[in-house]
């Protein structure tokens, strides 16, 4: 019967959406279906509106489109899938993320979403499949069955602002050896001034070098287009950036940190990159820059009560400055690779499948 484990729910309607032509009402179900998720992990944790969750039914952008599929039983969201397909670089790839209902799981609800996403692998002709999510038992015990490896621990931390010591700040801010050699620090919300824009770029690449594990992946190409169509693609999904990028005495980009703010969750804050170029290390950079940031966001931005960060295990340098700050871990994650023939020949395997 529909329900017991390893049997097909035939009332499971499993569809792409589309931003143009999604209701309400499956807005209001998503809204739903994101809380329990989030109750799962935290049950102190704020809900979310359906104005935030809207957008995740986003196309995305040039450098990387964006398909989502959700799972619906009665009216009701019991599990989603999101693809990410990387259009510039690691075009090989198909970045994917499937979740299921807590309530709903190992009833093959996981095993229907990979079906549907192994169709639009064929169809994007991507070779690998990059799948990430939160580091649970069920997810465990979903991507083994298939034998894909996990390439790629990391995890997400969350800082409180009204936790973080004042003196610390402080410290950072006036002792930094980088500020006392003549580092300069320049600040924008929005979009990037331009005779900034080339510098804050040539800091950016210092991301290349972040921890990649075992995954089979190009770090991405960061240049002025990027930088564009990020920007673009912030404005629509009603977010502002808020930068610092830091340049050397002789004027060079030396490192940058930044942060997303979401008009439609203004409570948590979301860190982009953090980075100090090489030549420019050692000097007390990155702490600074860090705390200016919080100091900004603490002046400026009197509703945002969290920073959320995502950090590879292996990035001890970024995760000891997080320490100090007073971040702690909020979810483990993991990310695993297989390439999608193999994935193929796993599911086919199978018969009915478990999630």
């Amino acid at each position: 019967m529909a329900g017991e484990p390893g049997v097909p729910n035939q009332q499971l309607d499993v569809r792409e959406m589309l931003a143009a032509s999604v209701t309400a009402a499956e807005i209001e179900a998503l809204t739903d279906f994101h809380n329990r998720l989030l109750r799962e992990l935290d049950p102190a944790d704020r809900p979310v509106e359906p104005a935030w969750v809207r957008h995740w039914f986003h196309p995305g952008s040039e450098t990387a489109r964006r398909r989502a599929i959700l799972a619906i039983e009665d009216n009701k969201v019991v599990g989603r899938a999101m693809h990410v397909l990387p259009m510039r670089s690691n075009t090989h790839v198909l970045d994917l993320k499937i979740e299921v209902d807590p309530a709903a799981r190992r009833r093959g609800i996981g095993t229907e979403l990979l079906r549907f996403a192994l169709t639009i692998a064929a169809e994007e002709g991507r070779t690998s499949v990059a799948a990430w999510g939160v580091r649970s038992l069920s997810q465990l015990a979903f991507w083994e069955s298939f034998g894909a490896p996990e390439v790629h621990p990391d995890g997400i931390n969350r800082l409180e602002l009204g936790n973080v010591d004042p003196q610390l700040i402080a410290k950072w801010q006036s002792e930094s050896r980088a500020r006392h050699d003549g580092y300069v620090l320049h600040r924008w919300k929005g979009l990037c001034p331009e005779d900034l824009r080339d510098a804050y770029v040539a800091a950016l690449s210092g991301m290349a070098d972040a921890p990649m594990d075992e995954l089979e992946m190009d770090p991405p190409l960061l240049d002025e287009a990027w930088l564009i169509d990020v920007e673009r693609k912030s404005a629509e999904l009603n977010r502002d950036t808020w930068a610092i990028l830091a340049l050397s005495p002789e004027g060079e980009p030396a490192g940058m940190t930044d942060v997303m703010l979401n008009h439609d969750r203004p409570s948590l804050i979301l860190q982009g990159g953090t980075t100090t170029l090489d030549e420019h290390r050692r000097r007390g950079l990155g702490r600074w820059m860090k705390a200016e940031m919080i100091a900004w966001l603490q002046d400026e931005w009197p509703a945002g009560t969290t920073i959320e960060t995502g950090n590879a295990d292996s990035n001890r340098a970024m995760l000891e400055i997080n320490h100090e700050l007073g971040f702690y871990s909020y979810a483990q994650l993991t990310t695993r690779q297989i390439e999608t023939a193999d994935l193929i020949s796993a599911l086919a395997r199978r018969d009915g499948g478990k999630a």
